[in-house]
């Protein structure tokens, strides 16, 4: 399992055993942060994005190792 996996299983876990569902944005910032402390780049994207000419009002955060 890469660096990446571990963050999102562990902000994964968070979200389940605590049910904060709906926290797309809150979550996002929390594994932008972990990442970058990591000092594994990330570019955080809040809010609305099109992706394959669909609208979402989820995030996106595109990370390299």
């Amino acid at each position: 399992m890469s660096t990446v996996d571990k963050v999102l299983d562990v902000t994964l876990s968070y979200i389940q055993e605590n049910d904060w569902c709906g926290a797309c944005y809150a979550t996002a910032a929390i594994n932008h942060i972990l990442l970058n402390e990591l000092e594994i780049q990330s570019e955080l994207c809040i809010g609305l994005f099109l992706m394959d000419n669909n609208l979402s009002d989820s995030y996106l955060s595109r990370m390299s190792e």
